[in-house]
């Protein structure tokens, strides 16, 4: 399996959607969320509640797309679009 971090200069902590943070998604979910100009579907595999790396307090998920073979890393809750319970 290949992985790769979530990397969006664009898309820093100061500009993540407040409201969004209350709806924390859950291992097993399937989210779709973008990635740079491209809207991916995956299973979320990892939730960390807490954040990650400068973006300490936005909820953060580790996504495999399985059509791809690929685990996203650290994908903060403001790049998930929608999920699909």
């Amino acid at each position: 399996m290949t992985t790769h971090k979530m990397v969006d200069s664009k898309k820093n902590c100061s500009h993540h959607n407040r409201r969004r943070m209350d709806e924390l998604y859950a291992i097993g979910d399937t989210v779709v969320f973008q990635c740079g100009n491209t809207k991916k579907e995956g299973v979320i595999l990892v939730v960390d509640a807490l954040g990650a790396f400068e973006c300490q307090g936005l909820p953060s998920y580790d996504i495999l797309v399985e059509s791809e073979n690929m685990l996203y890393k650290h994908v903060g809750q403001n790049f998930i679009v929608s999920n699909n319970k």
